[in-house]
């Protein structure tokens, strides 16, 4: 329940550089570069918005924090399928070129993806 909690919290840190991205704020830095985006890059930060969002309330439900508004099931899945994405995401954090994306946001998601991990397999 703790580890959920925590995750939560840093999830919203992580969602507001986000949203700052989307509004226009120059910390752009602190977010994954895409060489050929499909998307503008506003639209890239407002799909990761709401994947960063979705991420958060299943964190939460998985954690016991708040009542389950998805089946059980389709939350353990959810959670497996979101610790796995996180995993790759922060190894992609890790082995990046810039300093701000290495040592700031690659601690912060593993942290992130250790409670996903932590809330996996210490309530199901």
């Amino acid at each position: 329940m703790v580890c959920s909690l925590i995750g939560a919290f840093l999830l919203v840190y992580v969602a507001v550089i986000t949203f700052m991205n989307i509004l226009g704020y120059p910390l752009s830095k602190f977010m994954l570069d895409y060489q050929y985006p499909f998307l503008s890059i506003k639209k890239n930060c407002l799909f990761a918005f709401i994947i960063q969002l979705c991420a958060m309330l299943t964190l939460l439900q998985a954690g016991h924090i708040i009542d389950f508004i998805l089946p059980i099931f389709l939350i353990q899945v959810l959670c497996i399928f979101l610790s796995i994405f996180l995993s790759i995401v922060t190894l992609f954090y890790w082995y990046s070129h810039d300093q701000e994306k290495r040592f700031v946001m690659a601690p912060l998601l593993s942290l992130i993806t250790l409670c996903f991990y932590f809330t996996i397999f210490n309530t199901y």
